[in-house]
């Protein structure tokens, strides 16, 4: 029953964004790539971080700017706490400094909100469909 269990795990997805509109268009996009997938949502470092513990998703993707702290914190933690979870950083803080900070600091990925959506979705897709490879092959997500 245990190996049963493995292969029916969903995919969990964290997404962490201060703007509904944007954690909306997110959802949707990993809805629409993995329609079995489970997905958490946080607006707030300190939230996401509490959630991303507790959850233990596959895959976060993570804004910098959040309220009452930064990604920058909620990255650290994760890949402290959490070393499996991809991260993917998807901000308006493009600038090479924070692209070379969150990539230091582990992230899988780091997007431009202004123009790289569909590079997101690539990255997200990339990693969904790993997952589901692992879990076919019996190893777990």
């Amino acid at each position: 029953m245990p190996e049963l269990r493995k292969k029916l795990k969903k995919m969990m997805v964290y997404l962490v964004e201060d703007s509904s509109i944007i954690r909306e268009r997110l959802h949707d996009m990993v809805m629409e790539l993995d329609p079995g997938a489970t997905v958490f949502e946080a607006a707030s470092s300190c939230a996401a971080i509490t959630g991303i513990v507790e959850t233990q998703p596959e895959l976060v993707v993570l804004d910098l700017k959040l309220e009452g702290g930064s990604g920058l914190d909620v990255l650290r933690e994760v890949n402290v706490k959490l070393p499996a979870s991809q991260v993917i950083v998807y901000s308006n803080q493009a600038s090479l400094p924070y692209r070379k900070k969150c990539m230091a600091l582990g992230a899988a990925g780091f997007f431009d909100k202004a123009q790289d959506f569909e590079l997101v979705r690539a990255k997200v897709r990339q990693i969904i469909a790993a997952a589901t490879a692992a879990t076919e092959n019996g190893e777990s997500r």
